[in-house]
């Protein structure tokens, strides 16, 4: 997925009860509509990052950083701009709206973030191959 085909969306705002049941921890029905939608906005995001893997455009290593940074800023927050975080593709997500990254943060590739609650990772982590965060 090139650039131009980036799927943008701001943060968005939930207007179901299933949604306010899921974040809270009560049984939700999934398949209301508007989860479904966040569930694939997400994936699209996923889908973008994990076609970066191995920098297929040649990036400079800055510029490759920055390159995932903003994919994944469509749906997760930062601590600061990204620029100390590094994520490793491939990676899986839920929802991504409900992850919010400290500084200094490294994921090594596979993990998956199943953020149908908050997941709030502090300053100076770093996750192996694999990890799974729900």
């Amino acid at each position: 997925m090139t650039n131009s085909e980036n799927p943008v969306q701001t943060k968005r705002v939930f207007q179901t009860k299933e949604y306010q049941k899921m974040i809270q921890g009560e049984l939700y029905y999934s398949p209301d509509e508007e989860l479904q939608e966040a569930r694939e906005f997400a994936k699209l995001v996923a889908r973008q990052f994990n076609d970066t893997l191995g920098n297929p455009n040649n990036l400079s290593s800055e510029e490759f950083k920055k390159q995932k940074i903003t994919i994944l800023s469509q749906v997760m927050s930062f601590e600061d701009d990204g620029s100390s975080i590094d994520i490793e593709p491939p990676l899986g997500l839920d929802y991504g709206l409900h992850i919010h990254i400290g500084k200094n943060f490294y994921a090594n590739n596979n993990c998956n973030f199943l953020d149908v609650a908050p997941i709030t990772i502090g300053d100076n982590v770093l996750l192996g191959p694999n990890a799974r965060l729900d």
